[in-house]
């Protein structure tokens, strides 16, 4: 039985084949895919019907190739994938859709399909090659002037054939002169100078790609002297003469000479006249920065060592203190104000040192009792609760501050006395476990650098109540402190 085989490609254009079954082979739509280095690949789709009367699978594809018209690619052209329907069974009537991948040479061109002898020998012609497929879409976007897309395309396909790569940098230097030509135009309906700026870059991109168009240079001097005009009207009078020496390098005119002498001349006059009300306003706003805010806070860590009138040796303290000052009065002049500022402090202070430098530190002076610590956090430390008066120099630079504090201070301890003979004997347990309050007075002198920095040291003199011989004593403890400050 003579059964009929076709290949269609798309609008239904077919080719009729002979062959040993009943199907008709349509070519549905090819896709381009996956291009990496020198080739590409061609995806087939297929619809294959059932056109005779039985049930079966269609057999002639196993005789089918791709070919190139130039013999000298088809050694490298390669089936890289096919759908597994291709031998599925298909009954009367019915059809699949199916595909065959080959991997081809991006050159290579006039792309047929051929079944052999065996299977009657028919061809058809699919495509041309991938180069050209890119260059028509390329030429296509050109004519739609999609010019972005189009300058992508042209430049693969200077990749692709490096011998025509001279042809194709003058199709991209069309897209971007392209480009340019169409901001140029939206300039002169909305007047935007953006516009102006970026037809000038693609102008420029232009001679990139083509340095021999005269046309262009012509272009961008136009554009870079509309832009000083534009410039110039918004009196960026510096930006402008830019633009106009920028005009001067792609044309010699007499007119933008003109342009740049006219800047030049009110330009020194404007400027003397922004610089002296840039130097009252700064006056004004230095001014303004000193004198606000009203209040700030201050955070100052510091390490100092604190003494009392009986003591052996001092005894090293670290500090932790927290600020409020608010300003009470400010000197009305523009260089270094005075400033009066009333200040609120609550501070700790507690010991780092060894248990036998606070054992001299407090002068116990006793020989059968020794420290022992009763439980974790310095052995013993001080809380504070300071008001004080200030006075400073307020500057943008160095901040000079002098103040006077007079407050109430309290001492907690974490050491037992124990008995050098009996550990389990606790002495004044009682009143260690109490929280002693005294009073007394402070003098800080700081320095605050730039917006935040400050450096500081201070000098306490309280005296601590208690019941204790050798916690109730009179102290003294300096401090040098570093920290930041809003104020």
């Amino acid at each position: 039985m003579k059964i009929i085989l076709f290949i269609a490609i798309l609008l239904f254009n077919t080719l009729p084949l002979f062959s040993q079954s009943e199907f008709k082979i349509a070519l549905d739509h090819i896709v381009w895919k996956n291009p990496s280095g020198n080739k590409v690949d061609l995806e087939i789709n297929l619809k294959i019907s059932n056109i005779g009367s039985l049930s079966g699978a269609c057999e002639d594809l196993t005789g089918i190739g791709l070919f190139s018209s130039d013999a000298f690619f088809n050694y490298n052209i390669i089936v890289g994938d096919y759908s597994k329907k291709i031998f599925q069974t298909i009954k009367p009537g019915d059809y699949i859709n199916t595909y065959i991948t080959y991997s081809v040479p991006k050159a290579a061109g006039g792309l047929y399909l051929k079944f052999n002898e065996e299977h009657g020998g028919a061809e058809k012609f699919i495509t041309d090659s991938y180069n050209k497929y890119l260059l028509d879409d390329a030429e296509y976007l050109f004519t739609e002037k999609k010019y972005s897309g189009a300058i992508d395309k042209f430049i693969v396909c200077g990749k692709n054939e490096p011998s025509q790569k001279n042809m194709f940098d003058l199709r991209i230097a069309d897209c971007y002169e392209k480009i340019a030509d169409g901001l140029i135009v939206d300039f002169n309906i909305y007047r935007v100078s953006d516009n102006l700026e970026k037809a000038i870059k693609n102008y420029k991109l232009c001679l990139g790609y083509d340095s021999k168009r005269s046309s262009v240079n012509e272009k961008i001097a136009r554009a870079y002297e509309e832009l000083g005009d534009f410039q110039s009207n918004a009196a960026n009078l510096g930006i402008a003469k830019y633009s106009y020496l920028s005009s001067l390098e792609y044309g010699k005119s007499t007119a933008v000479n003109n342009k740049i002498t006219g800047i030049d001349n009110i330009a020194i006059k404007k400027e003397e006249q922004i610089k002296k009300q840039k130097e009252i306003k700064a006056k004004k706003e230095a001014y303004k920065n000193l004198i606000e805010p009203k209040t700030g806070f201050t955070l100052r860590p510091g390490i100092g060592y604190h003494s009392n009138k009986n003591a052996s040796a001092n005894a090293p303290f670290w500090n932790l203190e927290m600020d409020i000052p608010v300003k009470l009065y400010t000197q009305r002049k523009y260089e270094s104000p005075l400033n009066v500022f009333l200040n609120f402090e609550a501070g700790y202070s507690g010991f780092i040192g060894t248990e036998s430098e606070l054992y001299k530190y407090l002068n116990v002076n006793n020989p059968v009792l020794t420290l022992k610590r009763s439980n974790s956090g310095p052995i013993i430390g001080e809380t504070y609760l300071n008001c004080g008066v200030g006075v400073s120099i307020l500057s943008e630079s160095l901040k000079p501050m002098l103040a006077i504090y007079y407050g109430i201070y309290g001492q907690n301890t974490s050491f037992n006395l124990v008995s050098v003979n009996d550990p389990n004997s606790f002495s004044f347990e009682k009143y260690l476990s109490e929280f002693h309050i005294g009073q007394g007075f402070k003098i800080e002198l700081s320095l605050k650098i730039g917006s935040a920095f400050i450096i500081g040291y201070a000098y306490k003199n309280y005296k601590i109540e208690s019941n204790l011989y050798f916690l109730n004593n009179k102290y003294d403890a300096h401090y040098f402190n570093i920290g930041l400050s809003s104020f």
